[in-house]
C-alpha cells in the first residue's frame, strides 16, 4: 500500500448547440490517493488505486460578440470545476533496473462525482467591464436550478512511469472519459472529461 498526489492537467470534449462558439481551455486540478500494486507475473502487476480527483474547463467565447446574423451576443464565459472520488484498475507491465523499474500499463476507471460547480459569467458587450456572474451545482438537475451533468463516469487510462527500490514512484497518465455527462442528451449532445496527469507517490516499505 502507498499514498499518492497528482496534478491534472483538465480539459473536455464538448458537443452541443453553439460549441463552435467558444474554445477550450485546461485547467490544472489536483488529486490525493491510496495505492496498491499486486504482482501477477514476473513482468505484470494490477496497480489500482483510491483517489479523490479534480477535473474541469474553462469554455471562453470565440466571437467578436456577433452571431454572423448582425445580432450582438453577450459574452459569456463558463467554468467548470468538478471533484470526483475515482476508482482506477490498470495492469501493467514491469521492466526490471538495477536501481528500480520500469512499468507501463493500461485500464480502466470508474468516477462519482461528489461535488462541484459551474460557473457562468456573462459580460456586457458594450461595457466589458460589467460582468455577472452565476454559481450552478455541478450534479443538479437543470429543473432544480443545478447544471445537469451526471455523477458517474467511466474513462480508459493509461500511464508510464518509474519506480525506484526506495517504493518512490512518479508517472505520468492520461484519462480519456468515455461517458457523456449531459444528463437527458439529445441531438449529439455530450461533454466528456479529459485529462493529463503527472503523478508522484511512495510505497510503505515492505509493502506493494
Amino acid at each position: 500500500m502507498g499514498a499518492q498526489a497528482t496534478g491534472n492537467l483538465s480539459y473536455a470534449k464538448l458537443s452541443i448547440d453553439g460549441a463552435s462558439d467558444f474554445k477550450k481551455s485546461a485547467v490544472i486540478g489536483f488529486g490525493v490517493g491510496v495505492i496498491s500494486d499486486v504482482t501477477l507475473s514476473n513482468k505484470l502487476s494490477l496497480r489500482s488505486s483510491l483517489n479523490l480527483l479534480q477535473k474541469g474547463a474553462t469554455l471562453e467565447p470565440d466571437f467578436d460578440g456577433d452571431n454572423g446574423g448582425g445580432i450582438d451576443l453577450p459574452p459569456v464565459t463558463i467554468k467548470n470545476k468538478f471533484y470526483y472520488a475515482e476508482l482506477p484498475v490498470i495492469l501493467t507491465y514491469n521492466v526490471g533496473l538495477p536501481n528500480g523499474k520500469l512499468f507501463f500499463g493500461a485500464g480502466s476507471s470508474v468516477g462519482y462525482g461528489l461535488s462541484g460547480k459551474a460557473k457562468v459569467t456573462t459580460s456586457d458587450p458594450f461595457n466589458p467591464g460589467q460582468k455577472e456572474t452565476e454559481s450552478f451545482d455541478a450534479f443538479k438537475k437543470e429543473e432544480d436550478g443545478g447544471a445537469g451533468f451526471k455523477r458517474f463516469e467511466l474513462s480508459a487510462n493509461a500511464i508510464a512511469g518509474f519506480q525506484w527500490n526506495s517504493g518512490l514512484y512518479v508517472n505520468a497518465g492520461y484519462s480519456l472519459g468515455l461517458s457523456n455527462l449531459v444528463a437527458d442528451a439529445e441531438d449529439g449532445q455530450s461533454y466528456k472529461n479529459r485529462g493529463l496527469q503527472l503523478t508522484v507517490g511512495m510505497f510503505l516499505k515492505g509493502s506493494k
